[in-house]
């Protein structure tokens, strides 16, 4: 069996109370440290699948999971945005010939909000600068100003481009006389709020009559060592599956309250609310597309996202993208290389191996970016996109056939932020790993059942969410061939 991890024992045997330990300590164990235990057992089966990158970035690492008490499941994140420097203005009443402002002739501009005040001086895209003499009145929902220009020309004017509505002023400090100046209002930001919320999700295993009793054993760390559990084979494949669900939840899901907070969509068994909260790639707000990845798009991208966020920071950015991606990043650095007259040589590693011999090895690939600002872009793979739900109802990548989901990159900022994790995987709090056994005539080893028929089953369910702390660092490149 290729690539099988030595961690996990794969074997047949027949049920023996005296060799295993029953189904009643491995649940108990469970309840009894679940998160714990599952956080190991998490490690232990990604390692073996490697299909759940974002949920063993998250839920599997110590300090990645946040536990809340909602009694609705919402909950909320205090953010504070870019500073505030700047105003949009609304529109213009001028004409593009206009002199506005010649001979220190005052003016009207109108913006969007109340931001700019009286003293202030302000500058405008072409650097001339204006004094706010008054904030006149608010007019047709925007904000009129009675401004001037300064400067030791009287005759120097602006024109109509630079108030237009396409335009912003930027604050840049408060003048006052040099004697009998009188005290001004004051502006401040307050933070804003980011609610998400988490959803419940639910799966099930039913066993009828005597199954097969094809068990595995389950090699944990512990403090002092290893033990063994023991795991019926179907239970394992179906964890597998609950996980494979919950990392398209981390990724995929979308918002469904409505704009005054209703829960929009129903349980079809019971007709109850059914919440889900924001995936990962919802909460990312910068996106752009590609058609041919280039390293100059890369630098691009980057910048233009760490500027905008001003990030004072260097970055650790993880780009995880399918094969399709791997594959374009690569090109992109090899062919940068190439254009700024770069050779491939043995010494560079693209060619190793022992020369004169048959032993050589044609292939060596980038799997980072470290951009020139210091930020730095790191490729993990993500199965989903080559392998998950989506990426089989997508349609194919014309000249490799891969889905065109394969192509997609989600660069995520993985940084540490005021000592926390950026991305939080976030439970509800006793809710979020639930296992429950109904035990029916089948049941083994159990002299008390709570059903006559043959058939028992196992009930597992698990509150899961995801949230950024900081989402505007991080975007998404869509690969688009129209």
């Amino acid at each position: 069996m290729a690539n099988f991890n030595q961690k996990l024992g794969l074997f047949t045997d027949t049920y023996n109370t005296d060799k295993y330990a029953s189904i009643n300590y491995l649940a108990a164990g469970k309840l009894a440290a679940a998160e714990e235990l599952t956080t190991t057992v998490v490690q232990l089966y990604g390692n073996w699948s490697d299909r759940f990158p974002l949920y063993l970035s998250t839920k599997g690492r110590k300090g990645g999971t946040k536990m809340i008490k909602s009694p609705d499941a919402l909950f909320t994140i205090p953010i504070m945005g870019k500073p505030k420097k700047s105003s949009s203005i609304a529109k213009t009443i001028y004409a593009a010939t206009d002199k506005i402002g010649a001979g220190k002739a005052e003016f009207y501009v109108y913006m969007v909000d109340r931001w700019l005040k009286k003293g202030d001086i302000v500058e405008t895209y072409k650097k001339n600068k204006l004094q706010i003499l008054e904030q006149d009145r608010e007019e047709g929902g925007y904000f009129r100003y009675i401004c001037k220009v300064i400067g030791s020309d009287s005759t120097n004017y602006i024109t109509n481009d630079e108030i237009s509505p396409s335009r912003k002023l930027a604050v840049m400090y408060q003048g006052a006389g040099l004697v009998n100046s009188r005290g001004r209002e004051s502006r401040s930001q307050a933070p804003a709020r980011m609610q998400n919320q988490c959803a419940f999700l639910r799966n099930s295993y039913n066993w009828k009559g005597n199954i097969d009793n094809k068990v595995m054993t389950l090699t944990l760390p512990t403090m002092s060592g290893t033990t063994t559990y023991w795991q019926e084979w179907e239970m394992f494949q179906l964890e597998l599956h609950q996980m494979e669900e919950t990392e398209n939840y981390l990724w995929y899901s979308e918002w469904n309250r409505s704009p005054e907070g209703i829960v929009m969509d129903t349980d079809p068994d019971t007709g109850e609310k059914m919440p889900f909260g924001s995936g990962l790639l919802e909460q990312i707000p910068n996106q752009s597309t590609y058609g041919q990845l280039t390293v100059e798009k890369i630098k691009r991208v980057v910048r233009d996202v760490m500027y905008n966020s001003a990030a004072d920071k260097v970055r650790e950015i993880t780009l995880y993208t399918g094969r399709g991606g791997q594959e374009q990043f690569d090109l992109a650095m090899k062919s940068d290389l190439v254009g700024m007259g770069y050779q491939y040589q043995q010494s560079t590693k693209q060619i190793s191996g022992t020369p004169n011999s048959h032993d050589l090895v044609y292939g060596s690939y980038f799997g980072t970016f470290k951009h020139v600002d210091g930020h730095t872009v790191s490729i993990k793979y993500l199965p989903l996109l080559d392998l998950g739900a989506r990426a089989e109802a997508a349609p194919k990548h014309p000249l490799t056939g891969l889905p065109i989901t394969s192509y997609d990159m989600y660069f995520v900022d993985e940084s540490v932020i005021d000592g926390m994790p950026n991305i939080q995987y976030v439970q509800e709090e006793g809710r979020q790993e639930i296992k429950k056994f109904i035990y029916g005539l089948n049941a083994k080893d159990q002299n008390v059942i709570s059903s006559d028929a043959d058939a028992s089953s196992v009930q597992m369910g698990r509150s899961v969410g995801i949230h950024m702390f900081n989402p505007v660092n991080s975007f998404k490149l869509i690969c688009n061939l129209s």
